[in-house]
């Protein structure tokens, strides 16, 4: 059992570190068989929406939050949600409690935001904005190599679940580290 806000924030961190960066993904923030949410699941959606957008310490646009948040909903609908006490039972974000982040919630959540924001062009981005000498295209074109999705998903819900894969946490940082040096402008 853990707070919502670190467990959020630490996924936004994994996947999007650079403030006001974003975008990319291809994702449409509706659910697992492409249907558009229900008027009180959009409803939920867009307070999670406003949520993520808020608290992502910067690095989440206002419009991948509403991807992410869509998408988050469509996939592991209300109900489970709030029995997770991600969401109250007025489908507000529940910030005074703790949440239980299960594995499954925590895979929806990470196949949301890798729908909605592009992780090694962000990770790229982050990397180039402290190291200008770094090109962000170079870099993020070798770390998308590097670190496929598969493990990207698997890294966020390890986050999420506070189950790190020491593995994919070193494969991460060696991905960022070798990626890094090859784009050197």
């Amino acid at each position: 059992m853990k707070k919502l806000l670190p467990t959020l924030a630490a996924a936004l961190l994994v996947a999007a570190t650079v403030a006001g960066c974003g975008g990319g993904g291809n994702g449409s923030g509706s659910g697992k068989d492409g249907q558009a949410l229900s008027s009180s699941e959009q409803k939920v959606a867009n307070t999670m929406s406003a949520y993520l957008a808020k608290n992502g310490q910067g690095s989440i646009s206002k419009k991948d939050a509403q991807c992410i948040a869509e998408g988050w909903v469509g996939r592991s609908g209300v109900h489970k949600l709030e029995q997770s006490k991600v969401l109250t039972a007025k489908g507000q974000v529940n910030t005074n409690s703790s949440t239980k982040i299960t594995p499954a919630l925590a895979n929806d959540y990470a196949g949301a935001l890798l729908d909605c924001i592009d992780y090694a062009t962000l990770q790229s981005q982050a990397v180039a904005k402290v190291n200008p000498g770094v090109d962000a295209k170079k870099m993020a074109d070798c770390f998308g190599k590097a670190m496929p999705k598969a493990d990207e998903k698997k890294l966020l819900v390890s986050t999420m679940t506070n189950n790190p894969d020491q593995q994919l946490t070193a494969k991460n940082a060696q991905a960022i580290q070798t990626c890094q040096q090859k784009a050197q402008k």
